[in-house]
């Protein structure tokens, strides 16, 4: 049973002929715990076209139907007096304070029972006011049911929450906003709360709200969300979000979005974000959430990183596990990023390009930048898994050679070896830990000098190609090394251990060589024509190749040679020199 105390109840009823019409006019006050509820109406009762049944199987036409149509007015509202007798059961310990409401008014027959419609509704409730329509249906009957679509000025979530009963919201909700200590401002744009009151409660809530100046905690590790605005859209199982801007950690949210699902067995989240941040922070996050060790240590081992980023950034998981949310995806944008690191002995600068990240491959798109004078641009995929592995992965690279020498381990390659500018190309394929590789070298603009025995300048068409691989104990092997200066060939393979243990091991075989069709420019040693041959073993252990150990044997066939030691021409020369 539900009742309500009406005290002072004042009631001016005014009838026309026949009793067709009446006016009604009535006030009173109800008391309340935060004093005394004042009520009015004012309105018309006339006879309804149909009349009142009290069940679906009642007959029809046993109680003349009325209907009412007014204005209502009621003033300081007990709150949770109203919720006790019109809302379901156990009203909420948390609903309080008082309200003024003023709407129109309409009670006609339904299908079965009387139908109240409450329109042109707007209340105030403390800090808070309220637009919208009610309905109630059923009434008078077993199983009444109401509607209430509001919207509302802005107001504190924790207000929002106190002010509305227990039954409207999802169990889980309420869970999630204290333990992510969710706070901050929300508008209702449109809401709507349905459902029965007998003989259980039984409600579901819908609309649509916008949030600003919020705060929460993200992820296991309670990344502070800060300053957040943004649209939610609730649903009886699932809250969506869009429109999000605000903090996330380092990051500046420009755009993201948000699912939260509701459904057994807890609430689980999907957040993608976008933004930008400054490339330390995401770096450091990456090393924080990379699976493959070695890129995870390369990102560790960074230093001096300057520059900023553009991201998207993606996380699901279940919001009330340990482990919290994990990441699912990324793509980042490198805007003018540099940085020192281990690997190489200048720093990298003007780092632009795209990378696409997920739990299982790195995807890399157009990443270039320079070092020095050097410039490189690195595209394809890296998988990561148990065995993970290159995919279509190519560095391009121009760079000037005296760099590329300081790279290599010294004493490996003179300074004057190299000279000029070299464009190379080297792609990785197979496991990541013993790759593949192909690696091209144009060397036009290059030039190559062997002193006493070879000089290319600048200009003369050359490339050197490089096919093998590196072993998981860093045994550099080359199954094919081709220097090619048209028309001239030579081959060679070996293998190269680097580390604290080097060494070489390699060998060099030419086929016969005109070298009355070298190209113009070529210094071939004093020797200016006839048939060359060469093959040579090479062995070592030591950096430095002076100390490097050469066997085998070049031929001279028809040679003409020109010395100083002679002063003059040997012509028709035939020569093998063997080494030891």
């Amino acid at each position: 049973m539900r009742s309500l105390q009406v005290r002072t109840l004042d009631a001016i009823m005014s009838t026309g002929s026949k009793g067709l019409l009446v006016d009604v006019r009535l006030s009173a006050t109800i008391p309340a715990t935060l004093g005394v509820s004042s009520l009015s109406l004012v309105g018309k009762v006339t006879q309804a076209d149909r009349s009142v049944r009290v069940a679906p199987d009642s007959p029809a036409g046993n109680v003349p139907g009325v209907q009412f149509e007014g204005a209502a007015e009621a003033l300081n509202v007990d709150l949770r007096q109203v919720a006790d007798f019109f809302g379901p059961r156990p009203a909420s310990e948390h609903m309080s304070g008082s309200a003024n409401l003023v709407g129109r008014v309409r009670l006609a027959p339904g299908v079965v029972g009387y139908d109240m419609v409450l329109s042109d509704m707007t209340a105030n409730v403390q800090r808070m006011s309220l637009k919208g329509q009610a309905s109630l249906s059923g009434l008078m009957t077993a199983q009444p049911t109401f509607s209430l679509t509001f919207s509302s000025s802005p107001v504190d979530l924790g207000e929002l929450l106190d002010r509305l009963p227990a039954g409207w919201l999802h169990p889980q909700l309420r869970t999630v906003v204290t333990e992510r200590e969710i706070e901050g401002t929300i508008e209702v744009v449109t809401a709507t709360v349905s459902g029965t009151t007998t003989p259980e409660p039984r409600v579901s809530a819908t609309g649509e709200f916008r949030v600003h100046r919020g705060n929460a905690l993200i992820g296991r590790d309670r990344i502070p969300a800060q300053n957040v605005s943004g649209t939610v859209i609730v649903e009886p199982d699932r809250i969506r979000v869009t429109d999000l801007t605000g903090r996330y950690g380092s990051m500046r949210v420009s755009g993201g979005t948000a699912a939260v699902s509701l459904t057994k067995p807890g609430p689980a989240l999907d957040l993608e974000l976008s933004g930008d941040m400054a490339a330390a922070d995401l770096i450091a996050r990456l090393a924080r959430i990379v699976r493959l060790k070695r890129f995870a240590n390369v990102l560790a081992e960074l230093r001096e990183v300057q520059g900023d980023a553009l991201l998207t950034y993606r996380m699901a998981g279940p919001l009330d596990s340990p482990d919290g949310l994990s990441f699912i995806g990324g793509e980042f944008v490198a805007r003018d990023v540099s940085f020192r690191t281990p690997l190489v002995p200048e720093r990298v600068v003007g780092l632009k390009g795209r990378v696409l990240v997920s739990p299982e491959r790195w995807e890399f798109d157009k990443l270039a930048g320079r070092m020095g004078q050097s410039q490189f641009e690195v595209q394809g995929i890296v998988t990561v898994g148990a065995e993970s592995t290159f995919r279509g992965l190519t560095v391009q690279l121009r760079a000037e050679a005296a760099h590329l020498v300081r790279m290599l381990p010294e004493g490996t390659v003179s300074s004057t070896a190299l000279q000029g500018t070299i464009g190379a190309t080297v792609s990785l394929s197979g496991l990541t830990n013993a790759p593949q590789f192909k690696a091209v070298m144009e060397l036009k603009d290059t030039e190559l000098t062997v002193p006493g025995v070879m000089r290319k300048p600048v200009g003369t068409p050359a490339s050197l190609q490089v096919e093998g691989n590196l072993s998981r104990d860093s045994l550099f092997s080359a199954d094919r090394i081709e220097l090619t200066i048209p028309p001239v060939r030579l081959s060679g393979k070996g293998s190269v251990r680097l580390g604290k243990k080097f060494s070489v091991d390699a060998t060099f075989v030419s086929g016969p060589i005109d070298l009355a069709k070298l190209p113009p420019g070529i210094e071939s040693g004093g020797i200016k024509a006839g048939t060359l041959e060469v093959s040579l073993d090479v062995k070592g252990k030591q950096r430095d190749w002076k100390t490097w150990q050469i066997n085998g044997w070049v031929a001279i066939t028809d040679g003409q040679i020109t010395t100083q030691d002679l002063g003059h021409t040997v012509k028709d020369c035939d020569v093998r020199l063997w080494t030891h």
